[in-house]
């Protein structure tokens, strides 16, 4: 007898997880799969965090979030987007899933529909479905940098559709949404009454002077947008689940009351190192994207020189999504190959049915390390 529920009873292992595995089964194994950084964490980051600690600041914070963190984040989204927020306009949670967990549960009525772009981050899916709703993907295609148009997304508008979910720079491509792009996804979601769910993980890995926009700088009123932001890529804080959620008063309320019975609060530490973090932002933010601009070159530049497989240049992100149509092997089968050359990356159906020719590739090693991961891809490629 089993007492799982019905929706997880044909429960398929993620490639997340069976990567995480892998990584930890096979001794020495290059894990170039999960986005996750092999950078620690700013030494005064920790130290702020352990110092309040000391002092006794050890209880659950706030249900929104700790008050000085809340205050620290209004003067940074002021400073970088020229958008004025309020406390109450921001709640802390545990990493940036539980933030689309909440929002997505405060939304969603029981199939409803939400519009995902393809190829879109793994999560998204099984977030949607969880909450009982409907998955709608738009795809796209390498031609046009992996972006949709306005009409892409018209044309999966129907009567049951409640959000779209944008992700900028995106998850694996590192594509960036155009500011035109964005303005006219808000409006179409005005005229439609549509909520949209920006996921903003990688906003400071942003690369040759492409431009990012935020949809804080369309939304300036939080009508239509919720927007989701983390520490963990942008300060190398993966590890202390620490994310947060802006949106009207409305749909926070409704979000704190979700998680109240999830979580209640975000870890008290993460949040006190996250306040140093934001304090010290242009100094660590300048540090990793010179880190990983280094890192997205060389491999960008590798890919170009081995025959058979070719990526696109990102515009941000820490990622490389590489078409290997070319070598007759699928993204999965050539993962495989890959894992025995004691390399891991994630294959591209994983974003998407339609991306099975791809492989998405972390650049989150130093270069000798990479120069070794690339040197086994060319090999396998070199058949």
């Amino acid at each position: 007898m089993s007492f799982i529920a019905k929706q997880y009873e044909n429960l398929e292992v993620s490639a997340m997880v069976a990567a995480s595995d892998s990584a930890t089964l096979v001794k020495k194994m290059i894990d170039l799969s999960l986005g996750d950084h092999d950078i620690k964490t700013d030494s005064r980051i920790v130290k702020a965090a352990a110092e309040n600690k000391i002092i006794g600041h050890t209880m659950y914070t706030h249900p929104l979030g700790d008050e000085n963190f809340r205050e620290e984040i209004i003067k940074y989204i002021g400073k970088n987007y020229n958008h004025k927020l309020n406390l109450n306009n921001i709640m802390v949670t545990i990493g940036a899933g539980n933030a689309l967990y909440v929002s997505l549960k405060a939304v969603l009525n029981p199939g409803e529909e939400v519009i995902i772009i393809g190829p879109y981050y793994a999560s998204y899916k099984d977030q949607i479905k969880g909450v009982g709703g409907k998955v709608v993907v738009v795809n796209t295609s390498e031609e046009n940098n992996f972006m949709p148009t306005i009409n892409d997304i018209k044309e999966k508008i129907t009567k049951k559709t409640k959000a779209i979910i944008v992700n900028s720079p995106v998850n694996p491509t590192g594509s960036i949404y155009t500011q035109q792009l964005l303005q006219q996804i808000y409006d179409l979601s005005v005229e439609k009454k549509l909520i949209i769910m920006s996921d903003e993980v990688y906003t400071s890995f942003v690369y040759d002077n492409n431009k990012y926009t935020s949809m804080l700088e369309i939304d300036k009123n939080l009508t239509n947008t919720v927007v989701i932001k983390t520490m963990s890529k942008d300060y190398a804080m993966t590890g202390w689940r620490i994310g947060y959620m802006i949106a009207s008063l409305e749909i926070i309320n409704v979000a704190r009351y979700i998680n109240d019975g999830i979580a209640y609060s975000a870890p008290t530490i993460g949040q006190s190192g996250s306040i140093e973090a934001l304090r010290l932002s242009d100094e660590i933010t300048t540090y990793l994207r010179k880190i990983y601009d280094e890192r997205i070159k060389y491999g960008f530049n590798r890919i170009k020189d081995i025959k058979n497989i070719h990526t696109r240049n990102p515009q941000g992100g820490i990622y490389l999504f590489v078409n290997i149509s070319e070598t007759g092997l699928s993204g999965e089968e050539f993962t495989n190959r890959l894992i025995k050359k004691g390399v891991l990356v994630l294959p591209g159906n994983i974003f998407g049915k339609k991306y099975n020719n791809y492989i998405r590739i972390t650049c989150n090693k130093d270069i000798n390390i990479l120069k070794e991961a690339f040197d086994k891809i060319e090999e396998l490629c070199n058949f």
